[in-house]
């Protein structure tokens, strides 16, 4: 859509996802809804793509309503990708047309929607290569794993990193980056899923089902909890002295490990997180132009069918990012 038209439409609406209230799959509804007017400083995308990440789900179920409140109706969604339609006053060397992909507050979301105006920097060129859906599975699992591994990056010591949930978006992303940073690297995930992270580069894939990896003897330098199931004390007698156990799941238990856990055992904690930055996309995006990474794109759904996207991301496990295709 042209420029002019856009403008000419902005009393108009997009089609969007949203909630009205918290529960399962069926309280997503496809809606009109008003298309956003950029803010000084804001860029007007439309989006062509937009990734679901476990955050979706749970902000959809109620289980963050403690950060979320109960302020509906609520667009999901966090990653995403598309072209510039308006730069309105803003100072940028991006122009209309450019393709570009990004990050929002996740607790915040907005782009299960046809439209987003976001802050220009958080904002980044798609690499050439990428289309649409695959570019819109990077933002928050690719910088999730870029933080997670920062500590081995560019190191010459060959460290040992234990990925567990490693066929997921974030996990295969996890996999890519440690490699690069010449880790040796040890995978757990389902069966059905070895053949993936085998091409990818890991030295050796564990079945979640058969093969607690807490019970085997081999130690690491740093445990990934990327589904989030296996707490600090758990992977604590698996880490080398010095050792960092990551997670993505926030808890009580998680908040108490980060802080006391070094002082006691000499081994870290910490819960992951991330906010939106255009720079450290446009880092990954060079990796990607340069042939270090690729995103995993699992499946496509169309907006329409966001609920049934949910529902399959949920029970599925699927390798990869799903994708919401506008």
């Amino acid at each position: 859509m042209a420029i002019d038209q856009i403008r000419a439409k902005s009393t108009s609406t997009m089609q969007a996802v949203v909630i009205n209230r918290y529960g399962g799959t069926e309280v997503l509804e496809l809606t009109s809804f008003p298309i956003p007017k950029p803010k000084l400083g804001e860029i007007l995308v439309r989006i062509h793509a937009a990734s679901i990440n476990p955050l979706d789900y749970k902000i959809r179920s109620g289980q963050l309503k403690i950060f979320t409140g109960k302020k509906f109706p609520r667009i999901l969604g966090c990653d995403f990708a598309g072209e510039i339609v308006d730069i309105g006053s803003t100072k940028t060397e991006l122009e209309v047309g450019t393709r570009v992909f990004g990050m929002l507050n996740g607790f915040k979301g907005g782009a299960y929607a046809e439209y987003v105006s976001v802050p220009v920097e958080w904002l980044t060129q798609i690499p050439s290569k990428l289309s649409y859906e695959e570019a819109s599975a990077i933002p928050v699992a690719a910088r999730a794993a870029k933080k997670a591994l920062r500590s081995f990056v560019g190191q010459t010591k060959q460290q040992s990193v234990l990925l567990n949930g490693a066929s997921g978006g974030v996990g295969t992303f996890a996999v890519q980056l440690a490699r690069l940073a010449g880790a040796t690297v040890t995978a757990v995930c389902s069966r059905d899923a070895f053949n993936l992270v085998e091409q990818l580069g890991v030295y050796r894939v564990l079945d979640y089902k058969d093969t607690d990896f807490t019970k085997i003897g081999e130690r690491y330098d740093l445990v990934f909890d990327i589904v989030g199931n296996r707490s600090f004390c758990a992977c604590a007698p698996v880490l080398n002295p010095g050792g960092i156990y990551i997670t993505t799941a926030p808890s009580v238990g998680g908040i108490v490990a980060q802080v006391f856990a070094q002082p006691l055992t000499g081994k870290r904690a910490e819960i992951l997180d991330i906010s939106p930055d255009g720079a450290d996309l446009m880092q990954i995006a060079s990796l990607i132009n340069e042939n270090y990474l690729r995103p995993i794109v699992a499946k496509v759904f169309t907006l329409a069918e966001a609920a049934a996207a949910h529902a399959y991301g949920q029970s599925q496990h699927p390798h990869g990012k799903i994708i919401l295709q506008m």
